[in-house]
């Protein structure tokens, strides 16, 4: 076209090179697509971490709770076995209070013997000479016996004293041995319930996490709007 040159209705004055509209085209094109690839990865993220992230909360209470439980529990043990061990001390000291009372039985035995012992010998030897009838000799033998067995009787009490000493030693033993499991099992429910509380609080991140993927998704929208516009 020169100038001046005449022109007719409907002749094309200009030719544009295409090249660069088609380019741009196909740029937003492109832009388009990734961004509705963003949106649609974003929105499956946001499904699945929504989903997990409440199971996970929920079993991260759960888990709290039980914790908090456990430790009532536990603590109600301590206070069991701690009421139990006055009572196991109280056996021990009734039981030392009954070893003198049966020693001094023993030892008042002990005498009696003896003295039965003496006057049956003396009796013995007095009846050989004559001296005394038959009855008086088995009469001294039967108190004689009598005495044996009140000794053995006694001795026997002694024992039996120290086996209950004994016996009430072991349940203090007990009593303290159950107090300090009941207080490892408050500080082991005590380490669950931070252990607990750890899990919900990175579950309740994963909540944030989840705010996060949505804002990406909403800025993903976004970018196709832009790119539809």
């Amino acid at each position: 076209m020169n100038d001046n040159q005449e022109v007719q209705p409907g002749q094309s004055l200009v030719k544009l090179d295409p090249r660069d509209y088609e380019s741009k085209v196909q740029q937003a094109a492109a832009a388009l697509e990734n961004a509705r690839s963003q949106a649609q990865a974003a929105a499956a993220n946001i499904a699945l971490t929504s989903q997990t992230t409440t199971g996970k909360t929920t079993q991260a209470q759960g888990d709290v709770s039980n914790a908090l439980a456990a430790i009532s529990t536990a603590q109600a043990a301590v206070k069991e076995a701690q009421a139990g061990i006055p009572a196991a001390q109280a056996d021990v000291e009734l039981a030392q209070a009954g070893i003198p009372a049966a020693q001094a039985q023993v030892a008042q035995a002990n005498a009696n013997l003896q003295k039965a012992e003496t006057d049956y010998n003396r009796y013995n030897s007095l009846y050989k000479e004559g001296a005394i009838a038959r009855q008086q000799l088995d009469a001294a033998k039967a108190a004689y016996d009598v005495a044996l067995a009140q000794k053995n009787a006694a001795v026997q009490g002694v024992e039996q004293a120290q086996a209950r000493l004994a016996s009430a030693k072991v349940g203090v033993a007990q009593a303290q041995s159950r107090l300090a499991q009941a207080q490892e099992g408050v500080t082991s429910a005590q380490a669950k319930l931070a252990a607990s509380r750890g899990g919900l609080q990175q579950a309740n991140a994963g909540t944030q996490d989840t705010s996060v993927k949505r804002s990406q998704y909403e800025a993903a929208k976004a970018a196709i709007a832009q790119a539809e516009a």
